[in-house]
């Protein structure tokens, strides 16, 4: 391994990942980080993503990264949208951690499903439909499936990502939102709607590939949706069979378009052992959050990894949990989080800088309340959780909550026996 403390790495993202240039930070010689802006009129709050870290230089925007290219040893492109910034580099000879062209697959829902039915994968039921006057028609004859956007845009992500309800008469007020939203494409939209997998356990191998090869150990994940997170590291090969086959279908497109990012594949387990494949997340996921901490040589993982070498990961701990963080109020306002000092680790934000010492979540044009986790590790699952509970309430700012779902989590861990599955035991 070269000596990362004389190289220079640059972060290309949107503010999700912003929690990444910390690892980075004091690893390597210099660490840049830039993010976008929206259009002709970009905000301060924008411009301010990144600020202020300790050993991070946050740069303007894209062309002040583009300037600085020949200086820059390794390119991290945690996100999606930005696969022609990775190609173009790649060609050029660069060394770059990202996902590349494959980042359509979760972009484009259609053309997911179409390609895993193609390769043998299992893909539950759906329909498509176009327009909103048929979407509304089809989920009050169809309650409780989830409704999703089809193809690459629009509907774009910022208008909706998922939506599911009861009735039709506890959502159509969103419906009408929605519509509104799109405007005259309203009626030339397509959509997916999708028919909810039932008596079965939802779970994710949550590691990295490099060029379609995966490391011998990884992350077992369990996501309590939007709300958290628990993982244990395994040996990969006891990670469920049926997994393995979707990283295996998955490894053969990897390998071809040279993907090289964090790939957490989630699907819904029977009791039949079969894996039935959900919506592809081709970039760090958020959750889970927590693996930021339980791997701990990620600035090798990446530099390896963006010259097209694998390194096995080290972990911190056997397990790690996740608490989502919340607050209305950040959608609009500028929010200060109080961490008390030692707990900075445990603490995963998006969207922010430090200003007088403290983080500063930022409000974004698309008025983000998810505003990033707090994580722990642990030898016993339930040491992880203690942790994590534990710093639940130490953190503090305006309007923000941590939510904590980790008894519904222990239940879910408990059943899995009954799918079969011995690896979270």
């Amino acid at each position: 391994m070269e000596d990362l403390s004389t190289k220079t790495v640059c972060i290309y993202d949107h503010g999700l990942f912003v929690s990444l240039a910390p690892l980075l930070a004091g690893r390597f010689k210099r660490v840049y980080y830039v993010s976008g802006t929206a259009g002709s009129f970009p905000t301060t709050a924008e411009y301010s993503i990144g600020s202020g870290i300790p050993g991070v230089t946050r740069l303007n925007d894209w062309a002040d990264a583009e300037r600085i290219e020949d200086q820059i040893d390794l390119h991290v492109i945690p996100d999606l949208y930005l696969a022609g910034k990775a190609v173009r580099l790649r060609r050029q000879g660069a060394r770059v951690w990202g996902s590349g062209e494959a980042e359509i697959l979760e972009l484009d829902r259609l053309r997911f499903k179409t390609w895993a039915a193609d390769v043998g994968l299992n893909v539950g039921r759906y329909e498509v439909v176009r327009g909103m006057d048929e979407a509304e028609a089809f989920m009050k004859s169809h309650p409780g499936w989830f409704m999703k956007t089809a193809g690459h845009a629009p509907p774009g992500r910022g208008d909706f990502e998922t939506l599911r309800s009861r009735s039709y008469d506890e959502v159509k007020y969103r419906m009408r939102e929605i519509r509104t939203r799109l405007g005259d494409r309203a009626e030339r939209v397509q959509l997916i709607f999708e028919k909810p997998i039932t008596d079965a356990i939802e779970l994710a191998t949550d590691c990295y590939s490099v060029d379609g090869q995966y490391p011998d150990r990884g992350v077992l994940g369990l996501e309590m949706k939007a709300e958290g997170y628990l993982g244990k590291w395994v040996n990969y090969g006891d990670y469920p069979e049926s997994l393995r086959k979707v990283n295996s279908a998955f490894s053969i497109l990897f390998k071809k378009q040279h993907y090289r990012n964090h790939c957490p594949n989630e699907c819904r387990i029977d009791k039949k052992g079969k894996a039935w494949v959900l919506d592809p997340c081709l970039r760090f996921g958020r959750p889970p959050l927590s693996i930021l901490m339980m791997i701990t040589n990620w600035p090798e993982i990446f530099w390896a990894g963006g010259g097209g070498e694998l390194v096995q990961p080290q972990f911190a701990d056997k397990w790690c949990a996740e608490a989502c963080l919340y607050s209305d109020y950040a959608e609009e306002h500028p929010t200060p989080i109080e961490i008390p000092k030692g707990l900075e680790d445990h603490v995963k934000l998006s969207n922010y800088c430090i200003s007088g010492g403290r983080p500063i979540v930022v409000p974004m044009h698309y008025k983000l309340s998810g505003i990033g986790s707090i994580v722990a590790t642990g030898s016993t699952m339930n040491k992880a959780i203690e942790k994590c509970r534990e710093v639940m309430k130490e953190v503090t700012g305006y309007d923000v909550k941590a939510t904590d779902s980790f008894d519904g989590a222990a239940e879910q861990v408990a059943k899995m026996k009954e799918f079969g599955i011995e690896a979270f035991g």
